[in-house]
């Protein structure tokens, strides 16, 4: 099975036996409707629930969000299951439908659609009534985190208590002492009880850092009014001293990056 952007220009493979394809009725030829949507920004497809062989090929959903550069597949294996499928997406908003089935994806039913417009970051089923929705934060929102408890139907939303904390100890030893929680800190107090995580698959080293390829990071920068020639003899000393070998001998023992 192929599909098309350009008016039949050219064609692009999907990855799918269209023998497991969901069809309309005894059709062999026309697709079940609500088990596909084509568009520019994504293309989906349903298929499985079916006996293949001695095998029964799961329902599964393949889809593309780059007009079939990339194909990704998940799969549902219970009879009970969920999918939730965004479309017209533009700048600022997206919309979403909500689908369930209860025989193995032999028939769909609609369930709803998101609580939201905006833009979808991620969408998460515990089980087929447990859901989690994530989208965009926009300015005013007091929320972009919604769940819902049966399949989609009605959402609440999920406001989180902020956790500010106002020294670097304090933020370590809470990231130590609670499973799943994330905090910055500067590189030179990560120990043990931590793990530095990578950004884009690059890891936080110091050479990473000084090359500019671990982005999430800030300088210790002193500021003068004009030049440090200008300042008084006092200013400069320091200043000397900062760049000097005994200087630097400080900074790398305290675990800081050297100025270059």
């Amino acid at each position: 099975m192929s599909v098309t952007y350009d008016g039949g220009e050219k064609y692009i493979n999907v990855p799918v036996d269209t023998s497991n394809l969901l069809f309309s009725g005894d059709s062999t030829t026309e697709l079940k409707k609500g088990s596909y949507y084509i568009s520019t920004t994504k293309t989906a497809f349903v298929y499985g629930g079916k006996v293949s062989g001695n095998n029964k090929v799961p329902v599964t959903l393949v889809y593309t969000n780059d007009m079939g550069a990339n194909w990704i597949t998940c799969e549902i294996d219970e009879n009970s299951g969920v999918m939730a499928v965004g479309y017209d997406k533009n700048e600022q908003q997206q919309s979403s439908r909500i689908y369930s089935t209860t025989d193995g994806g032999e028939t769909w039913n609609t369930v709803g659609a998101g609580p939201a417009t905006n833009i979808i970051k991620g969408i998460k089923y515990i089980d087929e009534k447990i859901g989690f929705f994530c989208y965009d934060y926009v300015d005013g929102m007091d929320s972009n985190l919604y769940m819902t408890s049966d399949s989609g139907k009605t959402f609440s939303k999920i406001i989180l208590e902020p956790q500010e904390l106002d020294s670097t100890g304090a933020v370590l030893a809470k990231v130590a002492a609670t499973p799943g929680a994330i905090g910055y800190v500067s590189l030179d107090v990560v120990d043990k009880t931590v793990a530095a995580l990578k950004l884009d698959g690059v890891d936080a080293t110091e050479d990473n850092i000084k090359a500019g390829k671990y982005t999430l990071s800030r300088p210790f920068v002193m500021a003068t009014k004009g030049s440090v020639s200008s300042q008084s003899e006092l200013v400069q000393t320091w200043f000397n001293f900062v760049k000097s070998d005994a200087g630097k001998k400080v900074i790398k023992g305290v675990g800081l990056i050297l100025p270059e």
